[in-house]
């Protein structure tokens, strides 16, 4: 897939390549014919070849930076389809894990303070959730859980990983590395379910308010950010992207289901 993307990306960006040098010798051939350029010397002549040689690093340097914006898509935004972990992870702890469900169990967390049993023992609580967990109870991993007491579990560890992941993404996303209509287009159901799900944002206020704010790593000599700030600023520019486009997602949306009717459906 990479490969067919470089290989029309390059015939795109050598087509615009020459047409700029076109366009440039078209210009200075005017500016001849008009009397405003004169070319008296070598000096003048080699200068021309400069600008030309000059316009050429500049497009060489933005074409790599097209084809590692695309090698990143492609390797990376993909993992989320092609890697177990990360696809499990998301089906089990949140694409499952439906808002009737977390109100159920955060009722029970309440009812019996299962945050201070946790941090009072120093461990994770799932067993006040059996009667919700069906054929998870014995899949570690997998469990439904509360945000506020499964720290030191596996599923803390796969959900960490799976939002670090998309947190790297981000990075890529506030530096301009990639633009959110690739985001949107790539991961728009995953991030769609992550804004949706109040178990993430009750992670979300877990990992910030409560335990960012009160730890010492905020301002000690780490002076370590706020957990997932970039998955955290490029969830809510999705969102805002999403509002603002609905009108133009829904146009596309409906031209796909037209073509592929009675074809692939």
């Amino acid at each position: 897939m990479l490969n067919s993307l470089q290989t029309q990306a390059r015939k795109s960006h050598l087509l615009l390549l020459g047409l700029l040098l076109l366009a440039i010798g078209i210009v200075l051939s005017l500016l001849a014919d008009l009397g405003k350029l004169h070319i008296e010397n070598k000096i003048e002549l080699a200068g021309l070849f400069t600008i030309a040689g000059f316009v050429v690093v500049i497009f060489q340097l933005w074409e790599g930076n097209v084809v590692q914006r695309a090698k990143f898509l492609t390797d990376y935004l993909t993992r989320i389809y092609t890697d177990e972990d990360l696809n499990s992870a998301f089906h089990a702890l949140v694409e499952t894990y439906n808002d009737q469900l977390f109100d159920q169990i955060d009722a029970v967390a309440k009812q019996q303070d299962a945050r201070k049993k946790s941090q009072d023992s120093n461990a994770p609580i799932f067993d006040i959730f059996d009667q919700f967990q069906g054929g998870r109870a014995a899949k570690p991993g997998y469990r439904f859980y509360h945000p506020e007491c499964f720290q030191g579990s596996e599923e803390e560890r796969r959900l960490d990983a799976l939002i670090g992941y998309l947190d790297i993404v981000g990075y890529h996303y506030w530096y301009g590395l990639i633009r959110m209509r690739d985001v949107a287009a790539l991961l728009n159901y995953h991030l769609a379910t992550f804004a949706s799900r109040k178990v993430v944002a009750s992670y979300m206020k877990v990992s910030g308010e409560d335990w960012w704010n009160t730890t010492t790593i905020k301002t000690g000599s780490g002076s370590a950010q706020l957990p997932y700030l970039y998955f955290r600023h490029m969830l809510g520019d999705f969102v805002k992207y999403n509002q603002q486009n609905q009108a133009r997602i829904r146009k596309i949306q409906s031209q796909i289901a037209e073509e592929i009717k009675g074809k692939y459906l």
